[in-house]
């Protein structure tokens, strides 16, 4: 997430909010229930884990959020609209298909999502099945739109002579999403940006001609 809402968080954690900024407490809820997703996961956390981390009352949480599935939505549209601000800080349409990719990469090797927490997805993926089905249908979508994602940069790759051609794009797509997610978690466990740095170099060598 970004510097300022992190900065505010541990402002809170501290009983100090940074000069010039004033507390927004649904949007400082939605950042701590990621952490602890990333960290514990959907089902690893509750209300008064964020009330005591916040040092208010679980009432206030249940104001912004009645139920607990529509906070873990919350978090789920606040990480899919992070991804597209992160996004939009590059000019895609002048890039090759392999700065694309590496933009890609780049993303998932954020402090907050590789070493230090993970990324915030593998935290709802690794409990689909006990979710609530509203959440088993946004995670759907966003599975979904992953791979219709990566698909369209491998696909362009291979199109423009780029990028060899081993397979359905679609195929070349899932083996990228799962190598990187996979390497993702090891990094995380481990503490160890190295494990996902030596998996991008392995996927970025298997795709480039």
């Amino acid at each position: 997430m970004t510097k300022t809402i992190w900065n505010k968080i541990a402002a809170c954690h501290t009983g100090r909010v940074p000069a010039g900024e004033k507390q927004d407490t649904k949007k400082l809820i939605v950042e701590i229930a990621t952490e602890l997703i990333q960290q514990n996961g959907y089902q690893g956390f509750s209300y008064q884990d964020i009330a005591t981390r916040l040092g208010i009352k679980k009432a206030s949480i249940h104001y912004h959020f009645p139920k607990k599935e529509d906070l873990g939505m919350a978090v789920l549209s606040a990480y899919y609209q992070y991804i597209l601000d992160w996004l939009s800080k590059y000019d895609l349409e002048k890039m090759t298909a392999l700065e694309k990719m590496e933009v890609y990469f780049r993303f998932f090797s954020e402090p907050k999502m590789s070493c230090e927490l993970g990324c915030p997805m593998n935290g709802f993926f690794s409990e689909a099945g006990s979710l609530p089905e509203v959440l088993r249908e946004k995670l759907a979508w966003f599975e979904k739109w992953h791979l219709e994602l990566v698909t369209q940069k491998v696909k362009e790759g291979v199109e423009k002579g780029e990028f060899k051609k081993r397979g359905a794009p679609e195929e070349q797509a899932l083996f990228i999403i799962a190598a990187t997610m996979g390497a993702l978690n090891m990094a995380a466990e481990s503490k160890n940006p190295a494990y996902y740095d030596t998996v991008v170099r392995q996927i970025i060598g298997s795709l480039v001609c």
